[in-house]
């Protein structure tokens, strides 16, 4: 027994002593007071010392465990790089079995899809126009404008314009209305002409008369060859010795006519004309005479000679007229003559040309970016363009992704991934601050849960430690007797 009851008691009072300071350190939760006296080691400790438990715990999370380089390892192994190609195909599948359009599936992911979308048209287009507005996009623009229109081949430029005019002047050639068209200009400029009081050579231009005297000095021999032709006709012939006999007839008494034939006089008339004619030098009285009667044509008022002509020619005769002008008109050799002058005048023209279009550009270009349907234009250009891609299913997208478009984004996402956990990712660790989130979670634990969290972690280890106690205490209790016996 003088054994037996001090290791009892020895154990008893190790365990005890072990357990009282294991409750001490969390208990009591508040400090407490007896008469108004603070009563000693209240509350307890770590209730006491929970501020800087936690600032210490907090401190050592963020600078040892779940600092920016530990995530970034963490995130960084290959087991990470299959999560990420899992999850992308994943998404891949899902979407090529997503027959939705992209128009259904944001209306469903946002309440005011239109807004929405409206906003979007408006930025783009927005941000487009303040691009193409800026000085430097204009000057660039007309740079560009001024290389191509330098370099640019007017050679295929007049060929589809000839191409293009030739097929409207064989429309209209052929066109019924054109006809009537001509027609009625036709007699309009009759009505005009026979109440002008301007003379024919007022009105012809004066290139017009030196040509036309120019080609009579020119070609006298040919003009009097092909009068002297006309005069040897049969019927000529006939109508001028006709022409002279009645005008003897009619200017000389008949008791002339008793001694000699009026067609013998005619006859001898119109010999002494034919041999004068066949001399050489006649080809200048010829001209000369043509230039004397063209010369009081010219003197003629435009008044006189039109109504004279109209009613010389008759409605038929202008018919013929319209009908031989539309004839000429559509005739092929006349459309080679016209599309020739045209072309003529714009290769003549060519550098002009180029200069007015380049002016017109640089005076343009701005007042066209600028005005409101350029805006209209580009927003319903934009807006169909989004609406057209909204329309679409996700799948017809998608479904044309292969291996090596898949290899690519994988490659993508993995680029990003990586760059954002070498260049973002600190930032963000640092801005979250990891240390002040863990220290102000804990202080905001209730004690009894704090008290709780720290027993689940070392709950074996403190009942080890209060049985560590009692048999300390139990060994302290045998030392004692054993030194009684042993002295």
């Amino acid at each position: 027994m003088k054994i037996l009851i001090p290791v009892v008691v020895g154990a008893i009072i190790g365990y005890f002593t072990n357990w009282l300071a294991i409750k001490m350190l969390f208990r009591p939760h508040y400090q407490k007071k007896f008469m108004g006296v603070k009563i000693p080691f209240t509350p307890g400790l770590i209730p006491k010392e929970r501020k800087r438990i936690a600032e210490s715990i907090g401190q050592a999370v963020g600078k040892y465990l779940l600092d920016s380089d530990t995530i970034i390892k963490s995130l960084s192994n290959q087991g990470v790089d299959k999560k990420i190609k899992g999850w992308i195909e994943g998404k891949i599948g899902n979407l090529k079995n997503n027959h939705n359009t992209i128009k259904e599936v944001l209306e469903n992911a946002w309440e005011n899809y239109t807004d929405i979308i409206s906003t979007i048209k408006a930025n783009i287009v927005n941000l487009i126009l303040s691009q193409i507005r800026k000085e430097q996009f204009i000057n660039e623009t007309l740079a560009f404008l001024h290389r191509k229109i330098d370099r640019l081949d007017t050679n295929n430029i007049y060929s589809i314009v000839e191409k293009q005019l030739e097929d409207l002047i064989k429309g209209l050639s052929n066109s019924h209305e054109f006809k009537e068209r001509l027609g009625e200009l036709v007699n309009e400029n009759i009505r005009g002409l026979s109440q002008d009081d301007r003379t024919l050579g007022e009105v012809l231009p004066e290139e017009i008369k030196e040509s036309l005297d120019k080609y009579l000095e020119e070609n006298k021999e040919l003009i009097g060859q092909s009068i002297k032709r006309v005069l040897k006709e049969p019927s000529i012939k006939i109508k001028i010795r006709n022409s002279i006999s009645d005008l003897i007839t009619e200017n000389f008494n008949k008791v002339f006519f008793a001694f000699i034939s009026p067609d013998l006089i005619a006859e001898k008339i119109y010999s002494a004309i034919e041999r004068h004619i066949e001399n050489d030098e006649t080809n200048d009285d010829l001209i000369y005479i043509i230039k004397t009667f063209l010369n009081r044509l010219m003197e003629a008022k435009i008044s006189d000679l039109v109504p004279r002509a109209v009613d010389s020619i008759g409605e038929e005769g202008l018919e013929k007229i319209g009908d031989r002008i539309i004839k000429a008109f559509s005739n092929p050799k006349t459309h080679n003559i016209f599309l020739q002058i045209i072309r003529n005048r714009l290769e003549a023209k060519e550098g002009e040309n180029k200069e007015k279009l380049l002016e017109y550009l640089d005076r343009n270009i701005r007042l066209i970016l600028d005005s409101e349907e350029m805006k209209e234009s580009l927003f319903s250009f934009v807006s169909t363009f989004i609406d057209e891609i909204l329309d679409k299913p996700i799948s017809s997208i998608i479904i044309k992704i292969d291996s090596k478009d898949f290899e690519k984004t994988y490659k993508l996402v993995t680029t990003i991934f990586n760059k954002f956990l070498e260049k973002d990712l600190p930032q963000i660790v640092e801005f979250f601050k990891i240390e002040k989130i863990v220290e102000d979670r804990m202080n905001a634990f209730e004690v009894d849960f704090f008290e709780e969290i720290i027993l689940e972690i070392a709950e074996r280890e403190l009942k080890a430690i209060t049985w560590l106690g009692g048999i300390l205490g139990g060994l302290l209790g045998l030392l004692s007797p054993l030194l009684q016996m042993i002295y």
